[in-house]
Order: C-alpha cells, then structure tokens, then sequence
C-alpha cells in the first residue's frame, strides 16, 4: 500500500514544480539547492521507466518538506503545477501533514495569473 501524506516519512527536502518549458531553471535550482545540502526532487531525473506518472508524483509531494513552484507564463497553463501545488495546499488544509509543507512560489516572469481562465481572461482584457 502507497504512504498516505500523513503517514509518509520524509525522504525529501524541496519538491520542483515546474513546466517543462522550463527545465533549464529548474535544474540550475535543483543543483544549487543540492549544492546547499538539500535533498531535492525533479521528475526529468526521477521519473525514468513508462508507469502512471501521477503515482510517483502523488509520492514524491507527500514525502517533500516543501514545494517550490517555478511561476512563469508556461506554468501558469499547465495543468500539472497547478495540481501538485494544489495537492500540497489540500494536505496541509486537510492536516493531513505535521509540520505543513511550505509551499514557495518563484516567479520566473511577470505572469501573475493563478488558472487558465485567469490568463485567458488576462490576455483578452490586455489586448
């Protein structure tokens, strides 16, 4: 049976959220925070052989401490950084996680838009 999210050890320090458009920064992160000392997750380095790719997702959030979303225009419309930060908001509301996981945004551009109705609705009203 998988850890649910209150009972999973904590095997990691920073979970990366991110869109694949940018994978250039987030593994410039990923090596700086390893270089600090930190344990850190990053699915192009974690997620090798064809298996539900949820699954080890939904794994790697419930042992992370914390998850670090990289905001930019590309992830503000991708529908797996809103569920991953989603999910580590839904477990620490549903105190399913003792301590709560932080959850720590880094904004990449100007995109401030929190859902694909928000950017679209942004784009229209600026154009």
């Amino acid at each position: 049976m998988p850890p649910t999210p209150a009972s999973a050890a904590t095997a990691l320090d920073v979970f990366i959220s991110h869109d694949h458009a940018d994978i250039a920064v987030a593994g410039r992160v990923k090596r700086e925070l390893k270089r600090s000392g930190l344990s850190v997750w990053l699915d192009v380095d974690e997620i090798r052989e064809p298996m539900v790719l949820s699954d080890r997702i939904l794994k790697a959030l419930s042992q992370a401490r914390h998850i670090l979303v990289l905001w930019s225009r590309a992830s503000a419309r991708s529908a797996w950084v809103q569920m991953e930060w989603i999910t580590i908001f839904n477990f620490n509301l549903l105190k399913k996680t003792v301590p709560k996981k932080g959850i720590i945004p880094c904004r990449l551009d100007n995109r401030i838009a929190t859902s694909r109705r928000s950017t679209d609705t942004t784009r229209r009203t600026n154009t």
